[in-house]
């Protein structure tokens, strides 16, 4: 292995061989790519994936980063994540047929008590943005919900978070089982296919 490194060191290249083989470097089926080649397959190895993963498990939402949103670093301001994982959640409610508009109209919000955002990787003005939503936790009274965002040039997480909000009717905390049964079931039941 050490004489690997520095071969790969020295010229830029590596040997791969394919899975059902060892590391054998007189092999006749070893390939020899650059460096720049292998990480080029890795990342479309990642990203296929990463898809094949998560179709089950994760909601997605798709946008592509506004040149309003930038701030005078010409990246993506921090503030905006934030609102990013407010559109993909309301499209998520609505995904799993939860109106927003119409729980608010039947006295029923649902604010933000909690939130966490963890920057990887900055964001650049019309790179498209890959926002992965799940639900971590939900017990009728608090959601609380996972974020990964992906920049789909090269499928990086670029940032991950989570929030928790709760139901609240008349100022007062309420659960949406007792509230809005029909709302409750929808949560549960897409976080049993989620589980599946």
């Amino acid at each position: 292995m050490a004489n690997r490194r520095k071969k790969h060191q020295r010229d830029g290249t590596a040997t791969c061989r394919t899975p059902w083989e060892g590391w054998q470097t007189a092999s006749p089926i070893v390939r020899t790519r650059t460096a720049s080649q292998m990480v080029r397959t890795r990342t479309e190895r990642t990203w296929q994936k990463y898809r094949t993963e998560r179709k089950n498990e994760m909601y997605t939402y798709t946008r592509r980063a506004q040149y309003h949103e930038t701030d005078q670093m010409g990246v993506i301001h921090h503030s905006n994540y934030v609102k990013w994982m407010e559109e993909a959640r309301i499209r998520f409610l609505k995904e799993i047929g939860i109106d927003y508009r119409k729980l608010e109209e039947d006295g029923i919000i649902s604010p933000i008590v909690e939130i966490s955002v963890s920057y990887k990787k900055t964001v650049d003005f019309d790179d498209e943005v890959q926002i992965g939503l799940y639900v971590k936790k939900y017990n009728g009274i608090r959601l609380e919900v996972g974020y990964e965002m992906r920049n789909c040039k090269d499928v990086e997480i670029c940032t991950t978070a989570y929030s928790k909000s709760c139901f609240t009717k008349d100022g007062n905390i309420v659960s949406l089982k007792k509230e809005k049964l029909e709302l409750d079931a929808k949560i549960r039941k897409y976080m049993e296919e989620e589980a599946w």
